[in-house]
């Protein structure tokens, strides 16, 4: 495997000897997360079951005692097929609120119930088995969940790979994020990494990720603009970035031209598909496919068999569907091949055609650079290929990792972090701006580098603010011209499509004070936060307690079998089976001082073989015999 060009990042910034940086890369489906510290190679961290990725997501069951047990990764998976009620997966696509998309998302994943409090805030409702017990999560505390889990990880891993005596704590984060995403969804994984223990650095958007990511991995760079589409095909929609780079001042440069999106063509769209494809040829033959629509576990189940059915069509033509006990305890076996799925895509084809006309115009790209699962599907991959030839599709990146990898770079040189390779980045973003007293619609262009951006609005002179980032500020403020007429003048910014910022004359007691305040949704409240911050704790402290219950049991039925390869008495064997039948059988009430206490026992008892080996216990019953005689 090639390292790149950042795979040294020596040094922090002055101030921090130590310093950390974790980037995640938080997609629909699957999360991805690199860790920069000292000591530690520049790679994707591992999951648990050591995959590159990890599901987006937890499942969160309940115990014999009523309390909540969490699962993530391909445990999460394996809880959702048996506890619809307890998945909480791809939760960022509901995370901007919106109606529709919660409606989407319970027709798509029935169990859960999502709604909204008083406050605006999402609330996620799991159940257990029987709907005797609840637990109610703000989606602000599964995403910190999901992130607190990730960070954990890093932390191990660092660890692991540092010299002994360091201090291995990460605190500082970068987010990956869909460049259209609103407000109210960046300040929910705002507040998400906090509740996890996470300083927010910077969210990056997905695009510029990758575009940073290809230009790292470019090996010439001229001074002209090149331009390049990067096609991002992700599980919860499809986006489009124009970019182009260059090399002016001996410093590569990623300029973000235009971007184009839609939630109408992804991977989740896709699978959905191959699942009603199978649900319609088991009707064919069965006449029950609405009972299945109507279990939630079963179309758990569908959906993960029809996730890897997509996979395999993305390289094969057919592939035999087999599935065990799909109703009635009968199985159910049929045929899917690519062009059954290819025919009920013919909408999203055409659409897709005329976003990618839409957005490259009749501009020559020096390259066509793929991202996301979805770019591996067949039809896609054609299409590109006839509008702009084969010899435009990119290799250079990685599909899967590419966004990681770029959100981390970015988020280095945003915290002063020394990297061999140096870049700038210029983006712009549109806002809608409408006066209701001129009764006029414009637009407002924040340009620049993100960190730097001057905001200009048509009308008002001399009303320039900098630093201006929805993400991360609450409001700003900014004098009024004497022209304007507090009284009546109200101005509205809408950021992407689902935002309102209004800028109010704000009136003092008897006198105008003259400036404009912008004001925006702000998230939960700190006493909210608290509040999520130590329900986490105790859950964190819950799942170190089982943990620790469960190896202590591990290891007290090793050391049984361990002494039962050994122990030739026959009342010392009675013993020993007698103690593993409590432990396999009796012990789901017992505490780790319980399990503990009779390890220690049983330990001490054996000492002399334990530290001997198998030879002691000869000797021993040697002895024994002597004894006798």
């Amino acid at each position: 495997m090639k390292f790149f060009k950042i795979v040294s990042f020596l040094v922090c910034t002055a101030y921090c000897v130590q310093c950390a940086l974790l980037g995640i890369d938080f997609g629909t489906q699957n999360t991805k997360a690199v860790l920069i510290a000292p000591g530690v190679s520049l790679d994707v961290l591992l999951t648990p079951e050591s995959k590159r990725k990890e599901v987006s997501g937890l499942a969160a069951t309940f115990d014999k005692d009523g309390k909540i047990e969490r699962h993530f990764g391909t445990h999460a998976l394996a809880s959702c097929v048996k506890s619809p009620q307890s998945c909480m997966l791809y939760m960022n696509t509901i995370i901007e609120g919106e109606e529709g998309e919660i409606q989407r998302y319970q027709e798509q994943f029935p169990g859960v119930a999502i709604n909204k409090d008083d406050h605006g805030l999402i609330r996620v409702t799991v159940k257990s088995r029987d709907g005797s017990k609840e637990e109610t999560f703000h989606i602000e505390e599964v995403l910190g969940m999901v992130f607190n889990e990730i960070k954990k990880r890093a932390e191990q891993h660092w660890s692991e790979s540092a010299s002994s005596g360091m201090i291995t704590k990460v605190d500082d984060v970068v987010i990956s994020v869909p460049y259209q995403l609103s407000a109210e969804g960046r300040l929910r994984i705002i507040d998400g990494a906090e509740i996890a223990g996470l300083n927010v650095v910077s969210l990056v958007e997905d695009g510029m990720s990758i575009a940073i990511d290809y230009l790292n991995r470019k090996n010439e760079i001229d001074s002209a603009d090149e331009y390049h589409l990067i096609f991002d095909g992700g599980a919860g929609q499809t986006k489009l970035t124009l970019t182009s780079v260059n090399n002016k001042d001996g410093k590569p440069a990623v300029n973000i031209i235009s971007r184009a999106s839609t939630k109408s063509i992804n991977g989740e769209i896709f699978t959905s598909k191959i699942r009603d494809l199978i649900i319609e040829k088991f009707d064919e033959r069965q006449g029950k496919g609405l009972l299945l629509r109507k279990d939630a576990r079963l179309m758990q189940k569908l959906w993960q068999i029809a996730e890897r059915t997509k996979l395999i069509l993305s390289a094969n033509t057919e592939t035999d569907v087999y599935i065990e006990s799909l109703y009635d305890d009968n199985d159910f076996c049929c045929v899917v091949t690519r062009e059954e799925f290819e025919e009920l895509l013919k909408k999203e084809r055409g659409l897709l055609g005329e976003l990618v006309d839409g957005i490259a115009g009749n501009l020559t790209l020096g390259s066509i650079v793929l991202s996301g699962g979805s770019s591996r599907i067949p039809w896609i991959q054609k299409l590109l290929v006839e509008k702009f030839g084969e010899e435009s599709i990119s290799k250079n990146v990685n599909a899967d990792e590419s966004v990681v990898f770029g959100t981390i770079m970015r988020g280095a040189q945003l915290m002063g972090l020394k990297q061999r390779f140096q870049f700038t980045v210029n983006s712009e973003r549109t806002l809608n701006y409408w006066s209701e007293e001129l009764q006029v619609s414009e637009s407002i262009t924040v340009s620049g580098q993100e960190e730097e951006g001057t905001l200009e609005i048509p009308g008002l002179a001399n009303t320039t603010f900098h630093d201006f980032n929805v993400a991360y500020e609450k409001e700003y403020m900014f004098e009024v011209p004497e022209s304007i007429d507090c009284n009546s003048t109200r101005y509205v910014l809408e950021y992407g499509a689902d935002l309102n910022m209004y800028l109010i004359c704000d009136m003092g007691e008897g006198k105008e004070r003259r400036h404009v305040l912008i004001r925006h949704h702000r998230g939960m409240n700190e006493i909210a936060k608290f509040s999520a911050k130590e329900k986490l704790r105790l859950l964190d402290h819950s799942d170190e307690e089982k943990r620790l219950l469960s190896d202590m049991k591990n290891k007290l039925e090793t050391l049984i079998y361990e002494l039962r390869g050994v122990e030739q008495n026959e009342a010392k064997l009675a013993e020993l089976d007698e103690l593993l039948d409590w432990l396999d059988y009796e012990s789901g009430d017992a505490t780790f001082s319980d399990v503990s206490k009779r390890y220690e026992e049983l330990h001490g008892e054996y000492r002399v073989i334990l530290e001997g080996g198998p030879s002691a216990a000869l000797d021993t019953e040697e002895q024994d015999v002597h004894d006798e005689l």
